[in-house]
Order: structure tokens, then C-alpha cells, then sequence
């Protein structure tokens, strides 16, 4: 690292976010949650381009090169946004003490106790897990074998080539997230730490979107901030927001998709639908495993594109499978779904692992049986009181929530104790 190095880095930090800014104010959001989605979208989107340019010519390493590439996009988006900065009227409206202060006279004393309690505990735990942050290394099996390999070896290059290795995940996994960690490695620099904070910014987005949909689903503002809440406390989103893994950022992508689908159902703005599909493309661009969420996605795309006039809703549909075909080429292609299609035959990666990883090649029979007993395996996990102390009454109750589901599959002599839920 030169001299200039924090120089470049803050440089195009900097550039990066007021582009995402200016872009987030022309799209006119309309409240809070939804401009902070907006903007952590625009932001890891410009990001994700910035480094498919930079791998093509070799500069991904060079945070100098970050820093005027990152200028020259901050000038375009000016020059093409100019016209209509001078003559849009916008005023984003930002929660504030007030806010929280009415909100909390329209609550009865229970509600008060129980939002209180969830927000300090939040809080804690979220202030705890920043601090773990900054003062410890990256520590998972994923981290060591692959995530932080891969990081290492495309800033030594200076590219996202294909290269061989005796891992494959190392290998045939999106590089989406790898280019955001890149990103934060070199813009702090060369602090492995931190390449953890993308996840952690991704955690408080998920959350955020938590309350933005349920908001959009007609909730009131206690029922909204319980269910963020809750999922800001969950186990796993707590222990992901710390790591080197993807599943964070995963999560704040689909929750985004989700968000702007139920936001077009209350505005019919087409902009919506156009940042839905942005944010889908750079869902796969992180992970493949977002191609599992596309039944459910499907589903409230029914619900919320559908319209009572049979035009209008196949407009509307047309509009979101275009918008996401256009982030698919743009952000997910070029991740490694094409070059995995070049070297393998197959945009997943070659045939071991997608038999690992899925059904492939199993009768359609056995794909159900299996299935059906991983649905029952992973919805017993859920009778779980993890986070309390491991004491004589915690565990007590822990077997009698789990107690009738184990009887009811050793009747039917079902066994869920393998990975693939066979017999």
C-alpha cells in the first residue's frame, strides 16, 4: 500500500456513496427505510461494476484506479442527473426523537416494556458484535477455506479469473461478495477485520427491510418494530452479521426484493418494480442458493403484480422479469455464473457439486421423500430456546417442546437424524 492509500480509499468511499445518494434522491423514496434500501443498493451495485471493470484490465488491486474510476461515475450520474436535481422538489422526511417520543404515548405500558427491552438488548448485542469486529480476526471454516483465500488470491492478480484449487467452493462460488470484501479490504487498509463489516451494514438493512415490509403490509408502527426486532435478535442473524459469509448480505437483498414488490402494490410506481429486479440480480450475484427463493418470491409477485385488468397485470410482470433479466446480465453473469458455464457446461459449477448440493439425477420419488423429512428435520430445529442458559428447567422444557415430534417420527419410523433426512 502507497502513502495514499487511506487517501484513495476515502476518496472513493466517499464519491461512491454521494453517487448512490443522488440517484437514491432522483428515485424520490418514500420514506426512510425505503431510502436507505435504495441507497444500499445503488451503493454495493456500483461497487459490483466498478470491479467487473477493474478485473477486465487488471487494476482490481489498485485503489488508486478505485478512486478515479469511482470519480468518473460520480460525474456521469451529475451530467446525466443534473436537469432534473435543479428542477425535482424533494424533501426526505427522517425519523426523529419526536417521532419516537408519539409513538411511545400510543403504546400501553406492556408494549413500552417489551419494545424497551428488545431495543436495549439490540443494541447491546449489536455494539458487542461492532466491537468484535474491530478487535478479532475472521474466524469461520467458510472464512479460512475459501472466502478470504479467494479475496487474497484476486488481489494478488489483480483480476477475477478462474484459477484451479482443491476446493471448490473456492472455485465455482459468485463473486459478488468477494468483490465487496476486496473493496473493504482495500479501503481500510489491508484490515482483515473489517472485511466483516459488509455483512454486519447488510444485518441492520435486513432489519430495516423487516420493518419496511411489514409496514407496507398495512402493520402499525408497534407490530412493525416487535417483528424487526425479533429478527434482529435471532441467532443466526446475529452470529452471520460477524462473519465473512454471504448469508447476511443474501438476506438484505431478498428482504429489498420484497419490500419494493409490496411497495409497487401501494404506489403502482414502476420504479419499484425496476429496483425489485436490480436487487434480485444482485442477490444471485452473491449466492446461488437465491435461486431457492424464487417459489416464494413467485408467489407474492402474484400477489402484489397481479391487477384487475388482465393488460395491466402482464405489463406489470413484464416490467419486473425484464428489470431482473437486465441485473442478471449486468451482476450475475459476470459473478462467475458464465464462466462456470465456460469451464464446466453448467452455470452452478461442475456435476459433483451440484449432486452435493441438490437433487440432480435423484428420481423425482425420492427428491420428494427426502424432501419432505428435511422440512420436518429443519421445523424441529426451530422447537429451540437457543440464547437462554443451558440450566435444569431450560433444558426440561427444551425436551418437552421437542418431546411429541420425536415420538410421532420414531412411530412412523421416520428417521431425521441423517444430512439428507433418509431412512
Amino acid at each position: 500500500m502507497t502513502d495514499y492509500s487511506i487517501l484513495y480509499g476515502v476518496l472513493s468511499f466517499i464519491t461512491i456513496f454521494f453517487s448512490s445518494l443522488v440517484i437514491t434522491r432522483i428515485s424520490k423514496p418514500a420514506n426512510f427505510v425505503e431510502a436507505v434500501l435504495l441507497c444500499f443498493t445503488v451503493c454495493t451495485g456500483q461497487i459490483l461494476l466498478i470491479g467487473y471493470t477493474l478485473s477486465s484490465v487488471n487494476f482490481l488491486n489498485k485503489l488508486d484506479y478505485w478512486a478515479a474510476t469511482s470519480i468518473i461515475v460520480l460525474g456521469v450520474v451529475l451530467v446525466v442527473l443534473s436537469n432534473k436535481l435543479r428542477q425535482q422538489k424533494y424533501k426526505l422526511s427522517v425519523p426523529s426523537l419526536r417521532d419516537l417520543k408519539i409513538l411511545s404515548y400510543r403504546l400501553s405500558h406492556l408494549e413500552r416494556i417489551v419494545l424497551f427491552l428488545l431495543m436495549s438488548v439490540t443494541v447491546l448485542t449489536s455494539s458487542i458484535n461492532l466491537i468484535m469486529i474491530f478487535s478479532s480476526t475472521p474466524y469461520t471454516w467458510d472464512s479460512m477455506t475459501y472466502h478470504l483465500v479467494r479475496v487474497a488470491y484476486y488481489i494478488q492478480h489483480g483480476n477475477l479469473d478462474y484459477y484451479d484449487a482443491n476446493f471448490w467452493a473456492q472455485v465455482v462460488h459468485p463473486k459478488g461478495a468477494t468483490i465487496l470484501m476486496i473493496y473493504t479490504f482495500l479501503t481500510t487498509g489491508l484490515n482483515e477485520n473489517l472485511t466483516r463489516i459488509i455483512q454486519f451494514v447488510a444485518y441492520w438493512v435486513a432489519v430495516l427491510s423487516v420493518y419496511g415490509i411489514s409496514r407496507q403490509s398495512n402493520c402499525t408502527r408497534r407490530i412493525c418494530l416487535f417483528s424487526a426486532l425479533v429478527f434482529a435478535l435471532l441467532i443466526e442473524s446475529l452470529m452471520q452479521a460477524i462473519t465473512t459469509q454471504n448469508d447476511m448480505l443474501l438476506t438484505a437483498y431478498i428482504g429489498t426484493v420484497v419490500y419494493f414488490l409490496f411497495a409497487f402494490k401501494r404506489s403502482q410506481h414502476n420504479k419499484h418494480l425496476f429496483w425489485a429486479g436490480i436487487n434480485l440480480g444482485l442477490a444471485i450475484s452473491i449466492k446461488a442458493s437465491a435461486f431457492l427463493s424464487l417459489p416464494s418470491l413467485f408467489i407474492i409477485s402474484w400477489y402484489t403484480l397481479k391487477h384487475q385488468n388482465i393488460q395491466t397485470t402482464r405489463k406489470n410482470v413484464q416490467y419486473f422479469f425484464f428489470s431482473s433479466m437486465l441485473a442478471l446480465f449486468i451482476f450475475a453473469l459476470p459473478a462467475g455464473y458464465w464462466e462456470n458455464y465456460q469451464m464446466f457446461g453448467h452455470p452452478i459449477g461442475p456435476e459433483g457439486v451440484r449432486r452435493l448440493h441438490s437433487f440432480e439425477g435423484v428420481p423425482t420419488s425420492e427428491a420428494i421423500l427426502i424432501g419432505t423429512k428435511n422440512v420436518l428435520r429443519f421445523g424441529f430445529d426451530f422447537l429451540s430456546l437457543d440464547g437462554l442458559p443451558q440450566i435444569g428447567p431450560i433444558v426440561k422444557i427444551q425436551e418437552y417442546l421437542r418431546a411429541f415430534p420425536i415420538w410421532i417420527t420414531r412411530f412412523l419410523s421416520i428417521n431425521l437424524e441423517t444430512s439428507r433426512g433418509g431412512d
